[in-house]
């Protein structure tokens, strides 16, 4: 059986290091408070391609732009600073989940592009309403929390697609799936990844462990709890593609009482992340 360092060494040669360094430098843009519109432009234009995925996505029916932009700096002056930052983020990130071939048990890498999505806009709106920050990190991870599940998809085909079998066909949680097919779980490997990749501390550590989080971690880790609530929220809404895991409504409620969110506050949010998600699908984001 392969082990996780053997399955990030594949990755780790495979077209899905090509976000690597990219992403490392958005992320230090986009987590840098003295970092600015032009700092963003020029590490954006650095990338033609990505440079073409922003302008294009930027240009879409859905963020209503008054006239045609063509560079960087004119997409941030329209649709913003932070706006161009999560776009960038995310164009950086979306081709991973492009043109996969399994469809099973409601999987696809384009089912699961949409709950990351979702998952990453609602954690990002629960930092910006209710927290005060700007959540960049928590809207990082949220794209990336199931990375583990494409490099599984990609390198590991034929036994992951027995394992979404196994759960569409005996009812079982994809953590024991996972564990007996694989002896690791996808959010594992996952944060693993990140962690050879040099990424955040915190980005890492919420990829982890904010499917299944432990009291402990929910206390010391404020992205962990941010995430935890955001993934709980997006598969009640059915959102996206949903990972067969057993939640638990009480490690949900002690997440939103530690930061003292409402659960009325939340209905609010995931309403706001639903109509985004229907307008993405509108536009073809999907």
């Amino acid at each position: 059986m392969i082990s996780p360092k053997e399955l990030i060494n594949m990755a780790n040669g495979s077209d899905l290091a090509s976000i690597r360094q990219i992403l490392n430098k958005i992320i230090q843009v986009a987590l840098d408070p003295q970092s600015n519109a032009v700092d963003l432009k020029n590490l954006i234009e650095a990338d033609p391609p990505l440079t073409a995925k922003i302008l294009r996505r930027a240009n879409s029916a859905f963020y209503g732009m008054p006239r045609k932009v063509s560079d960087v700096l004119d997409a941030i002056m329209f649709i913003g600073f932070e706006a161009v930052k999560e776009l960038a983020i995310s164009q950086a990130v979306v081709d991973l989940f492009q043109n996969g071939e399994i469809h099973q048990n409601g999987y696809s890498r384009n089912s699961l592009w949409i709950h990351c999505v979702a998952v990453a806009s609602c954690a990002k709106l629960i930092a910006r309403r209710e927290l005060r920050r700007y959540g960049n990190e928590v809207y990082t991870a949220g794209l990336l929390h199931d990375i583990g599940l494409i490099m599984m998809d990609q390198f590991l085909k034929d036994d992951f697609l027995r394992a979404l079998r196994d759960m569409e066909r005996n009812g079982r949680d994809i953590r024991q799936v996972e564990e007996e097919i694989f002896q690791f779980h996808h959010d594992d490997v996952g944060g693993l990844l990140l962690e050879e990749w040099n990424f955040p501390l915190n980005i890492e550590m919420a990829v982890r462990q904010a499917e299944s989080p432990t009291m402990d971690q929910i206390e010391q880790h404020a992205e962990t709890a941010i995430l935890h609530i955001a993934h709980f929220s997006c598969h009640r809404r059915n959102l996206g593609y949903l990972e067969p895991i057993p939640h638990d409504s009480l490690l949900y409620q002690r997440c939103l009482w530690k930061f003292g969110i409402e659960e009325r506050a939340m209905e609010f949010i995931m309403d706001d992340v639903e109509g985004q998600i229907q307008q993405m699908v509108e536009h073809d984001w999907f």
